[in-house]
């Protein structure tokens, strides 16, 4: 078949046409500038791309792209598994490894490549190029034998890789069901124990208040403190007292961690934690006023478990 191929030229490729076929008529200007050129495609390569329409004008248009298989170091076509990155298998169907090509422009690379060779003959025998794509098609039809087999790996692997994804999806829900359900089981417990020590150790009122349903977290901790401490404890209810570590205490705050330790915490089911610290700015922070340069030292007792979910600290301030 033989048509006629417009070939976009700019200024060099103009120089060049004026010396070597200065009786080619250049069309347009500027980006637009073109010359027609004879071209013959063999009819059997007609047919096989579809890439190839001709206008009403005997214009032949080249669209699209046709693949161009990726070749390993023998010469044969690679084979895209779709095994990624330690071991993961994709969903995707195994294929022949290809990277576009453009018809258009390996003919116009051609062209170009015969005007500056001063070999511009026209009808201009595009067989070579169109043989060139036939192979790659060749090569990437021979290589389907080997794309069927690593399909079929693919396929027995990703089955696994999907079961065993949804076995572990399962224990995940599960244990996220059973978190909840402990979640749930120990803010139970925490009201239970927290109720207990008021029935046996409550002020009346704060039995009033729970009974009405009132939670009183805060009347809780005082009265705890107090029952359990002392009355010289204050309580820090946000948890954002400044502490420091206090590196060698005074005799009274280790007097009373020893007292503290006099109490049998296990039997009444009460993990604390006794510590002596630095407060830098003193009880202000604690008391919610004051300067802030009221440094002083102070035992301190943090509470959780078994009446709450995070620590409440107490602190019992000593003067230096």
């Amino acid at each position: 078949m033989e048509a006629i191929y417009e070939l976009g030229i700019g200024n060099r490729m103009r120089a060049v046409l004026s010396a070597k076929n200065p009786e080619k008529q250049i069309y347009g200007t500027g980006a637009y500038s073109h010359i027609l050129v004879q071209v013959a495609i063999p009819n059997e390569h007609v047919l096989q791309f579809s890439n190839i329409e001709v206008d009403h004008n005997n214009r032949v248009f080249l669209s699209s792209t046709v693949p161009k298989p990726r070749l390993d170091d023998d010469g044969r076509a690679e084979v895209d598994t779709q095994i990624g990155p330690g071991g993961h298998v994709y969903s995707s169907s195994c294929k022949v490894m290809t990277y576009p090509v453009y018809p258009n422009e390996l003919v116009r690379r051609h062209l170009i490549n015969l005007i500056d060779a001063g070999q511009l003959n026209e009808p201009v025998d595009l067989g070579t190029i169109f043989s060139e794509m036939m192979t790659w098609k060749k090569i990437i039809d021979d290589a389907q034998p080997l794309v069927d087999a690593a399909e079929r790996d693919r396929l027995l692997s990703y089955t696994e890789q999907e079961r065993q994804k949804a076995i572990a999806q399962e224990q995940k829900d599960l244990a996220a069901k059973q978190k909840v359900k402990r979640e749930l089981q120990d803010a139970i417990n925490r009201d239970v124990r927290r109720k207990s020590w008021i029935e046996n150790h409550g002020s009346d009122m704060l039995k009033v208040a729970v009974g009405h349903r009132y939670e009183c977290n805060s009347r809780f901790l005082k009265e705890w403190g107090r029952v359990t401490l002392g009355l010289d404890y204050l309580i820090d209810f946000k948890g954002d007292v400044t502490t420091q570590p206090r590196t060698c205490p005074s005799d009274e705050a280790l007097a009373e961690i020893l007292r503290l330790e006099t109490i049998n915490w296990s039997e009444i089911e009460t993990p604390v934690s006794l510590n002596i610290v630095w407060l830098p700015h003193g009880d202000d922070e604690l008391r919610g006023w004051g300067s802030g340069d009221s440094a002083c030292e102070a035992v301190e007792v943090a509470l959780s478990e078994p009446y709450f979910d995070r620590k409440y600290y107490f602190y019992r301030l000593f003067e230096v």
